[in-house]
């Protein structure tokens, strides 16, 4: 509505171009679904009730949020439409419907924790709806209803889903039974860090620590970021001592290649974040 394009991870804020820059054509669309379209399909729907819209662009200014949640515990109907932000520390005593749209956008992720994460905001979303007393309803919206993790929050407690998922965990070797390493780079040119990461790998298998293993050079989830392309090399090893020695193999190896045109690189053990 205010006709910018706004970055939320680097804050990159330019005003929305009138024409593409490669065709110069002026027959613009704007594709996918977001917090203003489905306010606005809710309004045309459910005119006669207050929408109140929680997202960080309409959540801005000291404030803002405990206004919101004072004027919504006076009891009064209205929707609440958000992001993730609405679904943790906030009491909403007089929800008694929930619904959880385009679900499947958590269902395949590139994180090897999405699965987790994913039914720790389904359970956190679900526990809004009928905290007083009333019934609650929980509706998902999914075009995979068949799958495992969608059955699972059907039929199972977060424990269960948790027993289950640490399981699989273990099965490949991934933390918290194994640990896990992330070298990741951020270049002006993609080619740069997968040429740095590539001869990293090359310098480092020779040497690597019994039980450890590498993949990649790949791009990250979020390709690029502040105008900067960013690669990863992922490293797995089975137990903390071989972790840190491959943690030193690997930072040593990457001190042996000068970081050129403007490359920087990273390290991190068992990261909280793969994107």
């Amino acid at each position: 509505r205010q006709r910018r394009l706004r970055c939320h991870h680097c804050s990159a804020n330019v005003r929305l171009p009138q024409a593409c820059p490669a065709c110069h054509s002026t027959r613009l669309l704007t594709n996918g679904l977001g917090t203003e379209q489905t306010e606005d399909v809710l309004r045309s729907t459910f005119g006669a009730w207050p929408i109140h819209r929680v997202d960080s662009d309409s959540m801005q200014g000291k404030g803002a949020m405990q206004a919101l949640v004072a004027e919504v515990q006076q009891g009064a109907p209205c929707i609440l439409l958000g992001t993730q932000m609405l679904t943790k520390g906030h009491h909403f005593p007089g929800v008694n419907l929930v619904a959880v749209i385009d679900a499947d956008a958590l269902l395949f992720s590139a994180d090897f924790r999405g699965e987790e994460r994913m039914a720790q905001l389904l359970t956190q979303v679900a526990g809004r709806s009928g905290r007083a007393g009333d019934a609650g309803q929980v509706l998902v919206q999914t075009h995979y209803p068949d799958h495992p993790l969608m059955q699972a929050m059907l039929t199972e407690s977060y424990a269960e889903q948790a027993r289950r998922l640490l399981q699989v965990r273990q099965e490949h070797g991934m933390p918290p039974h194994g640990r896990l390493i992330l070298l990741r780079t951020d270049s002006p040119a993609t080619e740069t860090g997968e040429q740095f990461l590539g001869a990293v790998r090359q310098q480092a298998e020779p040497g690597l620590p019994p039980g450890c293993r590498l993949i990649g050079p790949l791009p990250s989830p979020l390709q690029r970021r502040a105008n900067k392309f960013r690669n990863q090399l992922l490293a797995m090893a089975p137990d903390v001592r071989r972790a840190q020695q491959l943690a030193r193999l690997l930072v040593h190896c990457a001190e042996q290649h000068p970081a050129r045109q403007g490359l920087n690189w990273s390290i991190d053990i068992d990261p909280l974040d793969l994107g």
